[in-house]
């Protein structure tokens, strides 16, 4: 999951980083989207990784695993809600319409019509 997460994140950071000058009207949206899909990729690092690595190599004790599946399943749920949120976000900040017809095109390019 974690390199799926990074290009994610890795693509909403271009997106708010593009709409900081481009699209002011979107600068919320994709600023609350990228604090969601951050806070959804350091979920890794902070539970997935240890808990991936005791379920692979069996460090669990039976008696324990119904716990510890309880416990992914709700960090798992977590992950998925943050992430849900975060595309939430940046689909409302690709909605947004832009206050005036300046910010409507790059260039040449016209982005709305």
């Amino acid at each position: 999951m974690v390199p799926l997460n990074i290009v994610a994140l890795l693509l909403t950071i271009a997106a708010f980083g593009t709409a900081w000058k481009l699209r002011p009207t979107s600068r919320i949206p994709l600023g609350l989207s990228l604090i969601f899909i951050f806070a959804c990729t350091i979920t890794y690092p902070i539970y997935f990784a240890g808990a991936n690595a005791e379920f692979l190599t069996r460090a669990i004790a039976l008696p324990q695993i119904g716990n510890a599946i309880h416990t992914w399943a709700t960090w798992h749920w977590l992950r998925t809600g943050l992430a849900i949120a975060a595309l939430t976000f940046a689909s409302w900040g690709l909605l947004v319409s832009p206050k005036n017809q300046e910010d409507r095109t790059i260039g040449d390019l016209k982005l709305v019509d």
